[in-house]
């Protein structure tokens, strides 16, 4: 406990540091920025004044990297190094593209079963609701959907599965089988990770050069 509490006190004193230098640059959290933040990252609400104080932080040290290190920066011949050096990284299991349809109840999703697995339109059917298509890897589908889809044959069609109050229907668009990301597939990817570790690695240069603006000691006894 005490080494934890050293620690937080640690990141509570450079929280400070990053707020003060980020009113300087004039760069702020909004109340929906911050409410989107725990709801994406943390979920619950019952956070302390030091928890709230230290994820504003993190907000604003990740504003103030995106302000010094910008996606203009990532030339071509970097993404495509970075791809082939990491090739590694951007394997891809089996997967399989499902549609997926929400229906109200179990008589409307019988309906859409019986439609989808005969090759029907639903359109213009009440109580239905039609999901973006996603690929799922085979591995991570859950065992009712996998059992569902038999030997994931193009067409196939699950029977409805209650979920809550209302039930979903999965049917398979298109499926494509393991290996490497083709570097045009893999590029968007290949940008968000150069521009995460990029701008870590700013971010800490930035930190260490501001840092020295403040007489910093930290004293903490042994037991």
């Amino acid at each position: 406990m005490y080494y934890f509490a050293s620690d937080i006190l640690v990141e509570y004193v450079r929280s400070k540091i990053i707020q003060k230098e980020a009113r300087k640059m004039r760069i702020t959290v909004t109340d929906s920025e911050f409410e989107d933040y725990i709801e994406k990252n943390i979920g619950s609400k019952r956070l302390s004044p030091v928890v709230k104080e230290l994820i504003l932080s993190e907000i604003l040290a990740d504003k103030i990297a995106r302000s010094l290190y910008r996606e203009a920066n990532i030339k071509e011949g970097q993404i495509t190094a970075y791809y082939y050096l990491n090739l590694r990284d951007f394997k891809r299991p089996s997967q399989v593209l499902l549609e997926r349809y929400m229906a109200e109840n179990l008589e409307t999703a019988n309906e859409v079963y019986y439609r989808l697995s005969r090759g029907q339109p639903i359109r213009g059917l009440k109580g239905v609701k039609e999901g973006q298509p996603m690929w799922y890897s085979i591995q991570t589908l859950p065992y009712l959907v996998k059992k569902e889809l038999g030997n994931f044959q193009i067409g196939a069609v699950t029977k409805p599965i209650q979920v809550g109050d209302g039930y979903v229907i999965f049917r398979l668009a298109d499926k494509r089988g393991s290996g490497i990301i083709p570097l045009e597939e893999a590029k968007p990817l290949v940008m968000e990770r150069l521009l995460r570790e990029k701008r870590q690695e700013v971010l800490k240069k930035w930190f260490q050069e501001v840092s020295k603006q403040y007489s910093l000691e930290f004293y903490f006894g042994q037991r």
